[in-house]
């Protein structure tokens, strides 16, 4: 990819929240991590909860500017390591939910290469969902070469997800026709 087409996508991450991502990462040393993002205006809505036996700083939670911790015991010590994602001029006029996007779709810029010269392998957490399964099992999966796997939203597919159903909620989110999903994936 020609750094002409990098340069926009990083002007939406802030130089702080970059500096102060890449700290955190290298000096947890995580050859996984888990992370989500929020942006709300006052204290997140939900208790959200990284996956079980995450060791420790290896877990990120992205709060918007005027996203506040939570004030309870239970989820302040939930396992999360707490990072400001700030906005830039080139992700000012965003919605808060199209802003709290940009980690999710950006972690080869946000999150560093290590010391071994590979990026870490990133699990993106719905916020709402409470993952059972363990970080490591989540890699494990992962490290047969694939660089993206997705699964099953259970509040979106409960019963059977069948291809049409998700044909036709990918068609009424990008505009396409119902015949043109995929198409535009090059599949």
């Amino acid at each position: 990819m020609a750094s002409h087409n990098i340069d926009p996508l990083r002007a939406l991450l802030h130089p702080t929240t970059r500096h102060e991502t890449a700290q955190v990462v290298l000096a947890a040393n995580c050859t996984a991590l888990a992370y989500t993002s929020v942006d709300v205006v006052g204290e997140l809505p939900h208790d959200s909860q990284p996956p079980p036996l995450t060791p420790p700083g290896c877990a990120f939670l992205f709060l918007g500017e005027e996203t506040t911790r939570p004030a309870h015991k239970a989820a302040a010590g939930a396992g999360w390591t707490y990072l400001v994602h700030r906005r830039t001029a080139s992700s000012a006029s965003l919605s808060r939910r199209a802003f709290s996007r940009i980690p999710k779709l950006l972690p080869h810029l946000l999150f560093p290469r290590l010391a071994s010269g590979r990026h870490p392998t990133t699990v993106f957490l719905d916020s709402k969902l409470r993952p059972t399964a363990p970080l490591h099992a989540l890699q494990r999966f992962l490290a047969g070469g694939a660089n993206f796997a997705a699964f099953r939203h259970p509040k979106l597919c409960e019963g059977r997800c069948s291809s049409v159903a998700w044909r036709l909620w990918r068609a009424a989110w990008t505009g396409c026709s119902v015949a043109g999903v995929g198409r535009e994936e090059g599949r």
